[in-house]
């Protein structure tokens, strides 16, 4: 919820700058002012309304905002809860930490995480029971 209020107010501070520059009439103002409420606005509106987290039988697809990344379910090395505050694809700090690959880590907040962590654990069992056959 925090993630929100955060984003929602840097978005309403750039609206205003950007009204407060189109009232004193300054080309320039209005300029700068629009193209930080865009990005000031539009980024954090766009990460609250896409981020999300889907499991495939073999990848972990993450999305928030302009980013992206497909992790490979087999490639997971470990999973654990964290409040860190690093930025991250999540709008919560009751996060899962993903560590996979050769070194590398993701933070998410799926709504249910014992329910995602089910899921993942299934697949992952099913991917390391695929791969002994």
């Amino acid at each position: 919820m925090y993630t929100h209020a955060v984003a929602l107010g840097s978005a309403a501070v750039c609206l205003v700058a950007f009204a407060l520059a189109v009232r004193t009439g300054s080309a320039l103002a209005i300029i700068l002012t629009l193209s930080a409420a865009i990005f000031g606005a539009g980024l954090p509106l766009w990460l609250l309304a896409s981020t999300n987290y889907t499991l495939s039988d073999s990848k972990l697809f993450v999305k928030c905002g302009p980013f992206k990344r497909d992790i490979p379910i087999a490639q997971i090395t470990s999973i654990k809860a964290t409040s860190s505050p690093l930025s991250s694809a999540a709008l919560s700090t009751d996060r899962l930490q993903i560590d996979y690959g050769r070194g590398q880590s993701i933070m998410i907040s799926p709504k249910d995480k014992e329910e995602f962590l089910r899921d993942l654990e299934t697949r992952r069992a099913i991917g390391a029971h695929n791969t002994n056959i």
